[in-house]
C-alpha cells in the first residue's frame, strides 16, 4: 500500500489541513480523508497528517507500507527513524498530485477543528 499525506497551513489563523489517500499496488485509490485542525506551523501541519495517515493504516492492517509526503523535511528525519518499520520514505514535489494538495487545501476550511489526545 502506498500512503500519501500532505498539510496546509494558514499563518494568519494558525489552522491547519491534511489529507490522506492511502492506495493499492495499482495506484487505486482505497481510502482518502481530510481534516482541519489547529496547528503551528507548515511542518505541523504536514506531521499532524502523517500521524493520522499513519493510525488509518494501522487500523487497515497494512503490513507494507510506502509513505509520500511532500515535506522534504519530514521525509528526512522519518528517514533516520528506520525503527519506524515503514518500508520507503520519499520526498515528492506536490505539483506530482494535485488532487492531494486540493484535498489539504480544501480541508483548511472545515468547519471543524480536529485535536489530538494521547
Amino acid at each position: 500500500m502506498k500512503l500519501n499525506v500532505d498539510g496546509s497551513f494558514d499563518s494568519n489563523s494558525n489552522v491547519g489541513g491534511a489529507d490522506r489517500l492511502l492506495k493499492d499496488m495499482h495506484g487505486d485509490c482505497v481510502w482518502g480523508f481530510n481534516a482541519k485542525f489547529a496547528a503551528q506551523s507548515p511542518l505541523h501541519a504536514e506531521t499532524l497528517a502523517l500521524y493520522l495517515g499513519l493510525k488509518i493504516a494501522k487500523k487497515m492492517h497494512c503490513t507494507k507500507l510506502i509513505v509520500v509526503t511532500y515535506s522534504i523535511t519530514l521525509a528526512s528525519a522519518l528517514n533516520d527513524a528506520v525503527e519506524l518499520g515503514i518500508t520507503l520514505i520519499h520526498h515528492e514535489d506536490r505539483r506530482d498530485n494535485g488532487v492531494a494538495d486540493t484535498l489539504a487545501k480544501e480541508g483548511r476550511k472545515k468547519a471543524v477543528l480536529l485535536f489530538f489526545e494521547e
